[in-house]
C-alpha cells in the first residue's frame, strides 16, 4: 500500500519515495532559489533587505504549495446508510473501468491506478461510510504536477460509485 491512513488522512513516511516525488519539489527549489539569492546577493554586493524579502516570498510559495498538496491528501466521507457500496462492488466497478488494484486489505482498503494514467485512488470502508481520496499518483512524475492535476478519471468513477450508492 503506498502510504498510511491516519486520521482520515493519507499520509507518507517522511524522506520515503512516496514523500520525496510528492511533496520534495517546493522543498528543493525553495533550497536551491536560497542558495542562488545568497551567492548572488555576496558576489553583487547587495543589501540584505532585497535578500530578505525574496525568501520571504519564496518561504510564502513553499509552505502554500505544501498545504495545498497536504490538502488533497484528506479523505472524503461518502454515506452509505443502506450498504449499496460495498468492498466488492466497487472492486468489480474499479475493474469493470480499467482500474488496476494495486493494494487492498481485507474488506477495509483498496488503492487503485487507472491504466495509462497518474491517478491514485484510495478507498477506506468504515461501518456506514466510505472514505476516498483521488490524487496524484507520488511514483509517477514530480510534485509540482500533484498540485496541479485535476484527477478527471478518478473523480468520474467516484461519482460513478456516489450514483451507485444513492
Amino acid at each position: 500500500m503506498i502510504g498510511t491512513i491516519e486520521n482520515s488522512t493519507l499520509k507518507f513516511k517522511f524522506g520515503s519515495l512516496e514523500w520525496l516525488n510528492y511533496f520534495g519539489t517546493p522543498f528543493y527549489l525553495l533550497v536551491i532559489s536560497i542558495l542562488n539569492i545568497y551567492f548572488i546577493s555576496v558576489s553583487s554586493g547587495e543589501k540584505l533587505n532585497s535578500f530578505l524579502i525574496i525568501m520571504l516570498i519564496l518561504v510564502t510559495l513553499t509552505c502554500l504549495t505544501y498545504y495545498l498538496q497536504k490538502k488533497k491528501l484528506k479523505l472524503e466521507v461518502l454515506k452509505t446508510e443502506n450498504s449499496k457500496v460495498t468492498y466488492d462492488l466497487l472492486k468489480e466497478m474499479l475493474l469493470k473501468e480499467d482500474w488496476y488494484i494495486n493494494a487492498h486489505r481485507k474488506s477495509t482498503v483498496i488503492q487503485a491506478t487507472k491504466k495509462n494514467s497518474s491517478e491514485l485512488l484510495t478507498f477506506v470502508f468504515e461501518d456506514n461510510s466510505v472514505k476516498w481520496n483521488v490524487i496524484f499518483h507520488p511514483y509517477n512524475q514530480n510534485s509540482l504536477k500533484s498540485v496541479f492535476a485535476k484527477n478527471k478519471n478518478g473523480k468520474r468513477i467516484v461519482d460513478k460509485i456516489i450514483k451507485a450508492s444513492a
